[in-house]
């Protein structure tokens, strides 16, 4: 371990400092860990846990469950995935990244997943899960091999969340 003061203070978890020896002088500081979490001290974070309840008429037993460790689609539940990470990209919406526990397809289980909310308040949120390509042709439309992948092939960007549930907080 390594401890070094250049004008404040430094802890470094059995990583090195390298660099010019002054802060902001182009070093930089490496603790052999990884500097993303997974999204659970987020100052909203607690928002998201409970039950989010559809507002489509058409479809009244459509909700959606964060219990602080999985996700569920309900009713059944559709599938549940354990949520691996939360990447956050406002104080409002953000992305569950995760790994299927159940699915109604079998061949989805162990491969994984993303859904991404927006509009988070104490009442309300809009949930989308990922979807790449047509719907039923082939179950790599809606799974990823790796977390990686699924960061990569689930965005906004490529379309994976064209159509958002409205949900209210029970």
């Amino acid at each position: 371990m390594t401890n070094s003061t250049n004008g404040g203070n430094v802890e470094n978890n059995g990583g090195s400092i390298s660099g010019g020896g002054e802060t902001n002088s182009g070093g930089n500081i490496s603790g052999g860990g990884t500097s993303r979490g997974d999204g659970k001290t987020h100052k909203n974070y607690s928002l998201l846990i409970g039950t989010w309840q559809g507002q489509d008429p058409k479809n009244p037993q459509e909700a959606y469950r964060y219990d602080g460790t999985n996700f569920y689609a309900d009713p059944g539940p559709t599938y549940s995935i354990e949520v691996l990470e939360i990447s956050w990209t406002t104080d409002t919406e953000g992305f569950f990244y995760g790994k299927y526990l159940t699915s109604w397809d079998d061949k989805s289980i162990g491969k994984y997943y993303a859904i991404s909310f927006k509009g988070l308040t104490e009442t309300d949120l809009k949930i989308s899960g990922a979807l790449n390509g047509t719907h039923g042709v082939s179950q790599s439309g809606w799974t990823a091999d790796t977390l990686e992948e699924a960061k990569k092939i689930f965005t906004i960007a490529a379309g994976s969340f064209a159509q958002y549930t409205d949900c209210k907080k029970k």
